[in-house]
């Protein structure tokens, strides 16, 4: 949503207003360079911590009430320099200077992109781009990905796939501008099927032709580059020119399965918002079934179709294998993952994990080794090297990934997670109170075989979302999750001790919430309407047993302040290996400036975990989780407004297809959530359960 200043300006009062905004964007930029980039420190009862932001000095768009809005495209978060993180590379053991290394020849490829041009002094602009795969450099001209990156914009349109999880236009790119802007003469028609695109671990650009391929991977020889994507490839430089240090990873003839660990360096869609370049270790043998396959072997570890064409190396540094696939394991591919039949004990987390039963299917290097000798034969120009370079790396700290576009980029300090939950308090006793009153939403249809003391300790499996219980009868969880069930309609809940229930819908806020807009908005704006469909998306069940738990309570949301811990318990999907109840920390972002039924928090979100209740310190319920979100969009519906005072300003995205490595991590499992999440606050919670179940709280 764009919202603005109410102004009713003359045309010329509006020139010069215009000017004056360069001018002061310009001061901006030369003040940031010895100013905000430094930080400015911020302390709560908890700890210290820095804030990068040019928001304090940001000049705001203009509304004029009831006909139009024109935001200000904040990227004050440019500004905040990169750091590296400065790991001694000699500390590490062999198989984390492998990781270490190699990442550097890792890349990440697209089949396409979708750009077109506007007239000066306008530049050009990438409206779209493919789904990025991995690749990595076997010689200094040549990578090795995924055959699927031959899947260009006419195939992704023709197969409904999507493209940054928004589904991609059937309409054809060319068609785009056409469609999207009937009356505008200065964009031309758009570009597309340039080549394949790579983007290099330092931020650099690669455009190259696919040369060979052979089954599940492609060889492609590159052919220029640039630093600047949002540029035309007839003036990006000849690759041949390139004076960065390209280091090639080497294969070996083949993969021997025995105990040997091995780490994937991959792209995952699923970890995007936190960067690429994951480096996820495995060992060969945790998968007992390898010993009885051929041409491919299976990884214990989570991958998805971003990771294709990843490299798989050993502790030496070579490339033992590619990643071609994955699946859910079975006891044909790997039979030691499944299920947790246990309640999740891994701790309270600031990001959810990439834990459920996928495992990663690898191509053996012998047939990668084939497919090299195939293209050797063919090219005069190709050197593959035979032994692996280990060598240290610069690898950043705080690169500009999605999550790190924000209002505000915070470095937390040594006082508080990333999510910025104070880590003296990670043994609250609010974290008890918290998983005892929260339940699973196992099914949508009544567990007619409930009885009042059946117990069920048996947790493993998924659920379809998350409850909490705020007296021994009365469970709150998502309107969305009950999008197709009726008023009155059954469903079976299972508590943290095992008991299950069976429980009657009794309140959807879809039909008795207030979904509007509030009067502020329509204030500012001059418009009205509806802002959600679920209006605050919050359901309310009565259960027929008496739950054998400690009702939660619900607190007063509007006690709430910025940075204020937090905590949550939830099911997430994606993290099934460990078990449910898992907990997660973070802290408050702000209340919505323009509905009242909405707060967002630092905190993750995914499937399953829709409906968990948002605790503070006291244990107290403060609101709910429904959606997750990018933490910029949290905060230019929040704190934009109630911390800075501007109305007209949005953040711009300048990523375009940028992806930017995530911070180093050498672990079995990814993280995936590092986010914002957005749900209904307390006081709203308590509003509709009066209507539902009239003082039955009690309080």
């Amino acid at each position: 949503m764009g919202n603005g200043r109410l102004l009713n300006e003359t045309p010329l009062a509006q020139i010069k207003k215009n000017v004056m905004k360069k001018l002061f964007l310009i001061t901006i930029l030369i003040s940031a360079a010895w100013g905000q980039v430094r930080g400015k420190e911020e302390c709560n009862e908890y700890g210290c911590f820095k804030i990068f932001t040019e928001m304090d000095n940001w000049i705001d768009g203009t509304i004029k009430k009831g006909e139009w809005f024109s935001p200000s495209g904040y990227t004050g978060y440019e500004s905040m320099p990169e750091v590296n993180d400065n790991i001694p590379f000699a500390s590490l053991n062999a198989i984390e200077k492998s990781s270490r290394s190699a990442a550097a020849s890792v890349v990440s490829v697209m089949a396409d992109r979708c750009i077109y041009k506007r007239d000066a002094p306008r530049s050009p602009k990438v409206l779209m781009v493919t789904h990025r795969y991995t690749g990595f450099f076997i010689d200094k001209n040549h990578i090795v990905t995924t055959s699927k990156i031959s899947e260009n914009f006419e195939f992704q349109e023709n197969n409904n796939w999507t493209v940054f999880g928004d589904p991609i236009s059937t309409v054809p790119c060319k068609e785009i501008p056409e469609r999207n802007y009937p009356n505008r003469t200065d964009i031309k028609p758009p570009i597309q099927g340039e080549g394949v695109f790579i983007q290099l671990f330092n931020g650099n650009w690669g455009l190259g032709t696919i040369v060979h391929t052979s089954g599940d991977l492609s060889i492609v020889k590159v052919e220029k580059y640039t630093d600047n994507f949002e540029s035309f490839a007839y003036s990006w430089d000849e690759w041949n020119n390139y004076n960065q240090t390209i280091n090639p990873l080497a294969v070996a003839n083949s993969t021997v399965i025995k105990d040997l660990d091995a780490v994937i360096i991959h792209n995952t869609r699923a970890g995007s918002t936190r960067g690429g370049w994951h480096t996820t270790l495995s060992n060969l043998s945790n998968c007992p079934q390898n010993d009885t396959r051929n041409n491919s072997f299976y990884l214990d570890v989570y991958s998805d179709q971003g990771s294709f064409g990843s490299p798989v190396v050993d502790d030496f540094g070579y490339v033992i294998g590619v990643t071609i696939g994955f699946e859910n394991a079975t006891k044909s591919t790997c039979s030691t993952v499944e299920f947790s039949s246990n309640r999740n004990s891994l701790g309270p987390l600031s990001s959810f994990l990439a834990d459920d039963l996928t495992i990663t299917n690898v191509l053996n290097s012998r047939e990668l080794s084939n497919i090299i000798d195939e293209y050797s034969t063919m090219s005069e120009n190709f050197s593959p090297i035979e032994n692996p370079i280990i060598i240290d790396i610069a690898w950043p700290k705080n690169a500009l990934t999605i999550s790190e576009i924000r209002v505000e980029r915070i470095d937390w300090g040594n006082d508080f997670t990333e999510s910025g939950f104070p880590k003296p308090e990670l043994e609250s006793s609010a974290i008890d109170i918290a998983k005892q009153g929260t339940l699973i939403f196992l099914r949508k249809v009544g567990c007619i075989q409930c009885e009042e003391k059946e117990k069920d300790l048996d947790f493993s499996g998924v659920c379809a979302c998350t409850g909490f219980a705020v007296t021994n009868d009365l469970i709150v969880t998502n309107d969305h999750c009950v999008s197709e069930m009726s008023i009155g309609d059954r469903a079976t809940f299972k508590t943290y001790f095992g008991q299950l229930v069976d429980a009657k819908l009794i309140g959807k806020s879809s039909i008795d919430g207030d979904g509007s807009h509030n009067d502020f908005y329509r204030e500012i704006t001059g418009f009205d309407g509806a802002y959600s469909f679920h209006k605050g998306d919050v359901a309310l069940f009565r259960s027929s047993q008496i739950l054998e738990l400690e009702p939660l309570v619900l607190g007063n949301s509007s006690n709430l302040k910025q940075y204020d811990p937090l905590i949550s318990v939830g099911h997430p999907g994606i993290m099934v290996r460990t078990g449910p109840y898992v907990v997660s920390v973070g802290s408050f972002i702000g209340k919505n400036t323009w509905a009242n039924s909405e707060i967002y928090y630092n905190l993750p979100s995914k499937a399953g975990n829709s409906g968990s209740g948002v605790f503070n310190l006291e244990g107290e319920v403060i609101g709910q989780l429904a959606y997750e979100s990018k933490y910029y969009k949290a905060e230019e519906a929040s704190i934009v407004y109630s911390k800075y005072g501007l109305v007209a300003t949005e953040v711009r995205n300048n990523q375009g297809g940028s992806l930017r490595p995530q911070p180093w991590s050498l672990s079995s499992k990814i993280n995936v959530t590092t986010g914002a999440a957005s749900g209904a606050p307390s006081n709203y919670i308590k509003e509709l359960i009066e209507l539902w179940a009239p003082g039955e709280l009690g309080y």
